[in-house]
C-alpha cells in the first residue's frame, strides 16, 4: 500500500513536470509570435512615420526654396557685392586651409624622418657599445 502511494506521488510529480514543460513551450511560442507581430507593427509604424516626415520636409523645403528665390530675386542687385566678398573670403580661407594641411602633413613627415634618423643613430651607438663590451668580455675570459 505504501509503495503504491509512493508510485502515485512519483507519477503525479512527473505528470506535473510534463504539464509545466508543455505550458512553458506554448507560452514561449505565443510570446515569440506576439513579439514577431509587435516587431512587424513597430516597423510598419516607423515606415509610416518616416514617410510622413519625409513628405513634410519635402513640402517645407519647397516653401523655403520659393521664399528664398523670391527674396534673392528682389535683393540681388543690392547684395551682389556682399555675396562676392563672402565668396572671396571663403575661397581664401579654403585655399589657406589647403596649404596649411599640406604643410602640416610635410611637417609630420619631416618630424617622423628626423626621429627615425635619431633612433637609428642611437641604435648604431648602442650596437657599437655592445660589440666593445662583448669584445672586452671575451678577451677577459680568453
Amino acid at each position: 500500500r505504501m509503495r503504491a502511494r509512493n508510485d502515485f506521488h512519483t507519477c503525479m510529480k512527473r505528470v506535473v513536470a510534463v504539464q509545466s514543460l508543455w505550458r512553458a513551450f506554448w507560452e514561449a511560442k505565443a510570446y515569440s509570435e506576439t513579439l514577431a507581430a509587435v516587431t512587424l507593427l513597430q516597423r510598419n509604424i516607423q515606415v509610416h512615420q518616416s514617410q510622413r516626415r519625409y513628405r513634410q520636409m519635402q513640402c517645407a523645403a519647397i516653401v523655403i526654396q520659393r521664399a528664398t528665390r523670391i527674396a534673392l530675386a528682389a535683393y540681388l542687385w543690392e547684395r551682389q557685392e556682399v555675396c562676392a566678398t563672402i565668396i572671396q573670403t571663403r575661397y581664401r580661407a579654403h585655399s589657406i586651409s589647403t596649404v596649411y594641411q599640406h604643410l602640416y602633413g610635410k611637417t609630420i613627415f619631416l618630424q617622423r624622418w628626423t626621429r627615425g634618423c635619431s633612433v637609428r643613430q642611437q641604435l648604431a651607438v648602442k650596437r657599437h657599445a655592445c660589440v666593445r663590451i662583448q669584445t672586452a668580455w671575451r678577451a677577459f675570459f680568453a
